[in-house]
Parts: structure tokens; C-alpha cells; sequence
């Protein structure tokens, strides 16, 4: 538009249109203007998710703050960047507004295309207010760090652990479910579903009854010797087999590059084996 009105103001000397060029480079130094100020005075943190599996949304936050006294900050963009320039945003989410002194949490999905320790340096805050002809930002660092998964994937190499798999009673573990042990007086906080009624009305005392606690199944997931692509798929499978082992309440182990990790079971030690799979070297599909 404004070559436009250049070259018709000046092949023609008409005096209305030298004034519509000079209200359009107005418009364009004052949008210019207001879109610098719009950025001024904001403060960007985020709460990295708690778990990531590559290639799939991880739920994460991005809490906002505009730490002018006056004016709030109008259409904002924040997107995540690995470095600078040159890389595609991970996280992007958009917010109309942002009160002066006023906080805001919005929630986001990051996508983290492979495995590996992520290490994250920049965010950008971006705003095309007032009048969307300027777009201006801002790369604001803002340094830290993630471990993630290898996408969980299924696979066939999972076993049972040798000599054991079946869920059995275990005397010396105590629980709710498993076979009868015997009886004890009744203390404060424990659930009132296992008091032994009839005994306690026949003792007049309440009792409680004890049980063994039924052990797990206990499985070895197994990441098979590969090289580039399939090294990287049996590490997937191998996510996918402690996932799914876990969720059945198996206790889990690892064989991979000839460590042996026993099994066991606890959400420390699932995020643990996990953490083993995402930190694994990578290998060339060549021979070294």
C-alpha cells in the first residue's frame, strides 16, 4: 500500500494522497511503537511436564507475568525454541491479555520428536498488536532441562523372570488379600473393613484381621544388541513392555547391553528403568 500511494503521489503531485502516504507511515511508526512497548516488562516461566514420551503431548504449563504497573499486554504468542533461530517451536500457546501486575497460567502440550536428554535455552514472545502489520519478539532465556522416553511401542521382548511369574502369597510381606494369618487387637487407623466382627463381639475387643500380601509377577524386558534404526525400535518396545507391566502391577527388570537390573516394582523404579532406556547411546546402523 505505501509503494502504492508513493508512486500514484508522486506521478500525479496530488496533495491528498501525500497525506494519505503520510497517515499510512504514521500508522506503520506508531504500530511499530506500541508493538515494542507491548513486549516491555514481561516475565515468561514454565513447568516442564512430569513425563515425556517422544513424539507424543506432554501436559506442561506456562505461567505469564506483566510486571507493568500500567498497561496490559495485548495478543500474545509464546512458543518454545530449542536455540535462537533455526529451530521449530516444541510448545505454542496464545493468550488475548494480560493485565498490568497480573499473572497467568496457561496450560500446553510440548512434543518432543526423539529421545534423549532435551536441553532447552530460549523462549519467544511474540505480538502483532495493535493493528497486525507490525509482528515483533523477543527471545528470552530461559535454560532447562528434560530426560525423554523412547515412545512406548509393543513388543515380544518381555519374559517371565526365571523360576517365578505367578502370583503366589507371601508369608513374610503383610496385605489385604491374600491367605488368613491371624488375628491382633484393633489399633487407631486401621480401615475398619478389616475388623473380624465376630470375634470382636465375642471378645469384646475389636480385632483385625491379618493377611498375606499376594506377590507380583515379576518379568525381565529385554532390549535385543541392534544398530541405528532397530536399536531405536528395541528400545521402544522395550518402553511399551515396563509400561505395560507396570500398569498390570508387575514387578519389572531390565536386560540391556549386558546389565541385568533385577526386578522390581514402585513408580521410582519404573521411572528409573525408563530413564535408562531414554539415556542408552546411540548407535550408527554402521559398524564402529
Amino acid at each position: 500500500m505505501l509503494v502504492g500511494v508513493v508512486i500514484a503521489a508522486v506521478n500525479t503531485g496530488n496533495n491528498l494522497l501525500y497525506l494519505v502516504l503520510g497517515t499510512l507511515c504514521a500508522v506503520l511508526v506508531l504500530s511499530s511503537a506500541l508493538a515494542e512497548w507491548n513486549l516491555r516488562g514481561l516475565s515468561v516461566r514454565r513447568r516442564l511436564p512430569a513425563e515425556a514420551f517422544a513424539g507424543q503431548p506432554a501436559a506442561g504449563l506456562w505461567i505469564v507475568e506483566n510486571r507493568r504497573r500500567f498497561g496490559a499486554t495485548w495478543a500474545l504468542r509464546v512458543e518454545e525454541r530449542l536455540r535462537a533461530e533455526g529451530d521449530a517451536g516444541l510448545a505454542a500457546v496464545r493468550l488475548t491479555r494480560v493485565g498490568p501486575g497480573a499473572t497467568v497460567e496457561l496450560p500446553t502440550r510440548w512434543v518432543f520428536p526423539d529421545r534423549g536428554r532435551v536441553r532447552l535455552r530460549t523462549v519467544r514472545v511474540e505480538s502483532a498488536f495493535p493493528f497486525g502489520l507490525v509482528r515483533r519478539w523477543r527471545d528470552l532465556p530461559l535454560p532447562g532441562e528434560l530426560l525423554v522416553w523412547p515412545a512406548p511401542l509393543s513388543g515380544p521382548h518381555a519374559r517371565r523372570s526365571e523360576g517365578r511369574g505367578t502370583a503366589r502369597p507371601d508369608p513374610s510381606r503383610a496385605g489385604r488379600e491374600g491367605d488368613f494369618r491371624g488375628l491382633r487387637p484393633y489399633v487407631p487407623g486401621d480401615p475398619l473393613r478389616d475388623l473380624h466382627w465376630p470375634t470382636s463381639a465375642r471378645t469384646g475387643q475389636p480385632m483385625v484381621i491379618l493377611r498375606t500380601a499376594a506377590r507380583a509377577d515379576e518379568v525381565v524386558v529385554d532390549v535385543p544388541e541392534a544398530r541405528g534404526e532397530q536399536w531405536e525400535l528395541a528400545l521402544s518396545r522395550a518402553a511399551g513392555q515396563i509400561q505395560t507391566h507396570f500398569g498390570r502391577g508387575d514387578a519389572v527388570g531390565l536386560r540391556m547391553g549386558g546389565a541385568m537390573h533385577p526386578p522390581r516394582g514402585g513408580e521410582g523404579w519404573r521411572r528409573r528403568l525408563l530413564d535408562l532406556l531414554a539415556s542408552a547411546p546411540r548407535r550408527d546402523s554402521f559398524a564402529p
